[in-house]
């Protein structure tokens, strides 16, 4: 949920007061695979579970690559913003009273206020670091919950990187203290049977 918010928020900003294209294109790409991935990973296993059919869109491999894309986006993100805000210009925002040509790709080729662009990319570098943080922060929850994966189906490390995340939170957490530690294990490796 943060993730989305952060996304939606930086992206909006980015855009309405700023005019960077430059940074609009990896805001643009973190979007597009924001928008194919989540959906597609909430719904789907939803509508499979119900019948029966096992599904691998969900697994802890796919949500790690889709978090290493997303850092990479924002990463870019931040360098660029960090760039831009370092332009000798950004230094000197007092002194430009006129709409001043960028350096950098803008969408109307002209910047109104330096003062406002500026301190947009102050916001956005900010933003994206806090982004990497919360990413980085998922990536490696999603990491030691395969590695307790791994733990408990006594090394067999393919399983647990092939588990859907629901079942690898629901199970490492909640169900492993219901159950007794054999009969939670049978049950998790009857689930991977279909």
């Amino acid at each position: 949920m943060t993730h989305s918010i952060l996304l939606i928020l930086i992206l909006l900003i980015s855009v309405l007061l700023s005019g960077s294209f430059t940074n609009f294109i990896p805001h643009i790409v973190a979007a597009g695979t924001w928008t194919v991935y989540i959906p597609t990973a909430i719904l789907l296993p939803m509508c499979r579970r119900g019948k029966g059919v096992r599904t691998r869109f969900d697994s802890a491999k796919g949500e790690t690559v889709y978090l290493s894309a997303q850092m990479i986006c924002w990463m870019t993100s931040l360098v660029l913003s960090i760039l831009q805000a370092d332009q000798s210009s950004c230094h000197h925002a007092h002194l430009y009273y006129y709409p001043v040509e960028s350096s950098w790709i803008q969408f109307y080729g002209v910047i109104e206020s330096m003062a406002v662009y500026c301190h947009t990319m102050i916001a956005v570098s900010v933003m994206s670091g806090i982004h990497l943080v919360v990413l980085g922060g998922w990536m490696v929850h999603v990491v030691l919950l395969v590695k307790k994966w791994e733990k408990v189906r006594e090394g067999d490390s393919d399983k647990g990187w092939e588990s859907g995340m629901h079942r690898l939170v629901e199970g490492n957490d909640k169900r492993r203290g219901e159950m007794g530690g054999r009969e939670w294990k049978e049950s998790q490796e009857r689930l991977n049977e279909v």
